[in-house]
C-alpha cells in the first residue's frame, strides 16, 4: 500500500472492486468512514472466480487462503464458511527426476546446502533470488528448492524478482553468513500466521459476500457497472485506487506523467489455470496433499499441480473422482497463454500422464486465461513505489492498494487493508 489516508477528512472513494478494493472498503466503513465504493463492472471479486460444473467445483484464480485472525473475523462477519484442510492433505512435493518428492535433495546436496547457510560468508549483497538462492543455498538449493517455490508464488523466473520487493525477510547483511536469516526482516503485512483453508462454495462466494455486506452497508455508495475516468481524479475526499497499474496509469496521464508512464511498463505474469476432473480409476496414483511443483530444470511447461479434491471437501461431487488444478505458463511460456484451448489441454493431460499416469479422456477440464495475472516483483516496480510515493501519494488521502503494491497474496493484502484507517 503506497499513500496513507487522511484522517482529518471522514469521505473515502475506493475505486475498484476487486480483493483489495473490497478489503478496503470494508475495514474504512467499519472504522466509520463514509465510502463510496465504485466498480467498472457488474460483478465484483476481480481475478477471483468459481466455476461450478457438472463434477464439482473449481476455481479460476486462488484455489485457497490462509486463516489468519482477520479472515475469521471477517467470514463471520460476511457469513461466509471458512473450510480446513482435509486429515493428512498437507504435504508438499517437489518433482524430481520422474518422482514426487517431499524433500527433494540427496545427502550430499544437503550437506551442501549446510555448508552454504553456516560457513560460506558471502561479501555483497544478492539483488535477485537467483543469485541469493545459490549464494546462500548453492546451485541445488536453488534448483529444487527457491526456484519451484517462486515459480509457485509468482509466476516467474526468479532471476526476475528482487529480494527486497518480493521477500525482504530473506535480505542479509553483507559480510553476514546466511544462518542469519534465522532472525532476519520481518515482510511488512505478510508474516502473520494462519492455517490453509477454502471456502464453502468456492472462494468467489466470499468475496459475492462481501461485495453484498458492503452493498447492504453503504446503499447508493455502492456503484457497480460505473467508470471512473481521470477526470475524476481531482477530488476533496480521500481517494484509494484499488486497480491494476496500468488501470492506474490511464488515471493518472494528466495529473502525473511521470508516475502514469511508470506504472504502464510494470510487468506482469501471464497464467493459465485448468481443472481437469477424472475418475481415480484413471489414475495410476491418486495424489494425496496440497501439491506438487516442477522445477525449471525438468524442462515441462507445467508450473505446478494443485490437489485440489484432496486438500478440500466438495470439490468433486463424487468420492471416486478427483479434481486436479494444473497451473502452466508464468515466464517459462508467456506465449502459451495465446494458443487454443486444445494445445493447453494437450500439454496438461501429457504431464499429467508423466505424473499421476493418467489414461483416456477426463471427464472435464475448465481452462482459465489471466494475461496480466500476478505482478513482477522486480527492482523496477521498486522504482515504481518510490516514485508513487514521493509524488501522488506524497499528499495525504492519495492510496495505491493492489496486489503491485507491496502484497502479492490475499492474505497479504487483507493485512494491509485492517489497518488502512491507522
Amino acid at each position: 500500500m503506497i499513500g496513507a489516508i487522511d484522517q482529518s477528512c471522514r469521505q473515502v472513494t475506493v475505486v475498484g472492486a476487486g480483493a483489495s478494493g473490497l478489503f478496503a472498503a470494508y475495514y474504512l466503513d467499519r472504522a466509520g468512514y463514509e465510502v463510496t465504493l465504485i466498480e467498472e463492472h457488474q460483478r465484483v471479486g476481480g481475478l477471483i472466480s468459481t466455476v461450478a460444473t457438472p463434477f464439482g467445483l473449481i476455481e479460476g484464480a486462488a484455489n485457497s487462503m490462509i486463516a489468519t485472525p482477520q479472515l475469521r473475523e471477517l467470514a463471520e462477519a460476511i457469513g461466509a464458511r471458512l473450510l480446513p484442510l482435509n486429515e493428512g492433505s498437507r504435504s508438499k512435493y517437489i518433482y524430481r527426476d520422474g518422482r514426487l518428492r517431499k524433500f527433494p535433495l540427496s545427502f550430499i546436496e544437503l550437506i551442501k546446502l549446510l555448508y552454504h547457510i553456516v560457513i560460506k560468508k558471502p561479501v555483497s549483497q544478492p539483488k535477485d533470488m537467483e543469485a541469493w538462492a545459490t549464494t546462500y543455498l548453492g546451485q541445488a538449493g536453488f534448483d529444487y528448492l527457491i526456484d519451484p517455490m517462486v515459480t509457485g508464488i509468482y509466476g516467474t523466473a526468479a532471476s526476475n524478482l528482487s529480494v527486497s520487493a518480493a521477500f525482504p525477510r530473506l535480505q542479509v547483511e553483507p559480510g553476514k553468513r546466511g544462518l542469519s536469516l534465522f532472525g532476519g526482516k520481518k515482510s511488512n503485512g505478510s508474516n502473520a500466521r494462519g492455517t490453509i483453508v477454502s471456502v464453502d462454495g468456492g472462494l468467489d462466494v466470499f468475496f459475492q459476500r462481501l461485495g453484498m455486506h458492503l452493498e447492504k452497508r453503504l446503499g447508493e455508495r455502492f456503484k457497480l457497472n460505473t467508470k471512473f475516468t481521470h477526470n475524476d481524479l481531482s477530488r476533496d475526499s480521500n481517494l484509494v485506487l484499488c486497480v491494476p497499474a496500468h488501470a492506474a496509469a490511464k488515471l493518472m496521464v494528466d495529473q502525473e506523467p511521470s508516475l502514469s508512464d511508470a506504472l504502464k511498463r510494470v510487468e506482469y505474469t501471464p497464467m493459465i489455470s485448468v481443472g481437469v476432473f477424472a475418475s481415480k480409476q484413471q489414475l495410476n496414483t491418486v495424489p494425496n496433499g496440497l501439491g506438487v511443483l516442477i522445477p525449471s530444470k525438468a524442462g515441462l511447461e507445467t508450473l505446478g499441480v494443485l490437489f485440489s479434491s484432496s486438500s478440500f471437501e466438495g470439490k468433486t461431487y463424487s468420492s471416486e473422482q478427483v479434481l486436479l488444478t494444473v497451473l502452466i505458463g508464468g515466464s517459462r511460456n508467456p506465449k502459451l497463454i495465446e494458443q487454443s484451448d486444445r494445445v493447453i489441454a494437450d500439454i496438461v493431460l501429457k504431464d499429467l500422464e508423466r505424473f499421476f499416469g493418467l489414461s483416456g479422456e477426463p471427464l472435464h477440464i475448465e481452462i482459465s486465461r489471466w494475461p496480466k495475472a500476478i505482478p513482477v516483483y522486480s527492482s523496477q516496480l521498486e522504482e515504481v513505489w518510490q516514485l508513487a510515493g514521493s509524488s501522488w501519494c506524497a499528499k495525504p488521502g492519495q492510496v495505491l492498494f493492489g496486489n503491485y503494491t507491496g502484497q502479492v497474496s490475499l492474505r497479504g493484502m487483507l493485512n494491509l487493508a485492517s489497518s488502512i484507517a491507522e
